[in-house]
């Protein structure tokens, strides 16, 4: 019997300040874009909506809370490659959290920074360029695909 096609889900949480810089993590240990700054992100894991995925990342990685009716769907990228299975990644906007961003994974990041995506290349290249399209009205794009 054929397996049935599966797709990688992850969500990605925008927080501006009010200059309109974005909140990133460097990266480290994840053996993918280690040192490059990254959004606030994670996969879904089963049993879970996006949003709710959402909510527990952000908890888990920057120790915030937020609430389901704060989160705003602003951009969906579905990604392949010739490597890896296809991806959905759903990047969020949030309206309002409680408490303070920090680095509660400091296995997995180095630095917190608010970053221009346009001035800073130490972005992983492919958030750098749907922060872009999401600057310019775009909710939907796709990458790599051959």
């Amino acid at each position: 019997m054929k397996e049935r096609f599966s797709i990688v889900a992850a969500v990605y949480l925008i927080i501006k300040n009010p200059e309109g810089e974005i909140l990133f993590g460097r990266r480290k240990n994840s053996g993918f874009y280690d040192g490059w700054f990254g959004l606030p992100s994670g996969h879904v894991d089963g049993g879970e909506s996006l949003k709710q995925a959402m909510i527990r990342e952000a908890k888990e990685e920057i120790g915030i809370d937020i609430l389901s009716q704060d989160l705003h769907l602003v951009h969906t990228l579905h990604r392949s490659n010739t490597s890896e299975r296809e991806r959905l990644d759903f990047f969020f906007t949030v309206d309002a959290f409680q408490g303070f961003p920090a680095i509660c994974e400091p296995d997995k990041c180095t630095e917190l920074a608010y970053l221009d995506i346009y001035t800073n290349h130490s972005i992983v290249p492919y958030v750098q360029e749907t922060l872009q399209l999401i600057e310019q009205g775009h909710n939907y794009s796709e990458r790599e695909f051959v």
